[in-house]
């Protein structure tokens, strides 16, 4: 499965909504300024509802870091189980919710950084929905059988929720 980030199809969207954080003085994180970076499955067909994200630090003050890569799907654990009905329940449980790459883990600052994406960024109603429009403009983007279900789901001509007016 590979994944494709979302500004490659969408850079004006991507780079008002790509979501930062800037970081000074954290005893656990270095200083910089932080970017969750989403990509999707360049599956067309394939709708896990899952979206990945390169922490990337892009502070030119700084030494670039890319500090971690965080998988996180919105969907319920039913979801997963009905998606893949051959997937083992502890592999459905890891696509629920965040969680770091099994290389990432091992990595200097992949927890911390899992720690900060749930404790700011998933608290965020209006995140949680920007990254599900995320996914459905990219599924739109490459078409096939996944959005059909998905536009049944999630109306992407609706308003933006971010309060622009546009669609």
């Amino acid at each position: 499965m590979s994944f494709k980030r979302f500004i490659e199809f969408f850079p004006e969207i991507a780079e008002k909504e790509t979501r930062r954080i800037i970081l000074r003085n954290d005893p656990k994180i270095p200083d910089g300024e932080y970017a969750f970076v989403d990509s999707f499955c360049e599956d067309k067909d394939c709708d896990c509802r899952r979206v990945y994200f390169d922490v990337l630090q892009i502070d030119p003050e700084y030494e670039p870091i890319h500090a971690a890569r965080i998988s996180y799907g919105w969907e319920s654990l039913d979801f997963y189980l009905s998606w893949s009905p051959y997937l083992p329940s502890k592999m459905a449980a890891e696509m629920k919710g965040p969680t770091l790459q099994p290389s990432q883990k091992k990595t200097l600052y992949g927890e911390q950084f899992i720690e900060l994406f749930e404790s700011i960024l998933l608290v965020d109603p209006a995140y949680i929905d920007r990254i599900k429009r995320h996914y459905t403009l990219f599924k739109a983007k490459l078409g096939g059988k996944a959005i059909k279900k998905i536009y049944k789901e999630y109306d992407i001509y609706s308003p933006c929720p971010c309060g622009s007016g546009k669609k």
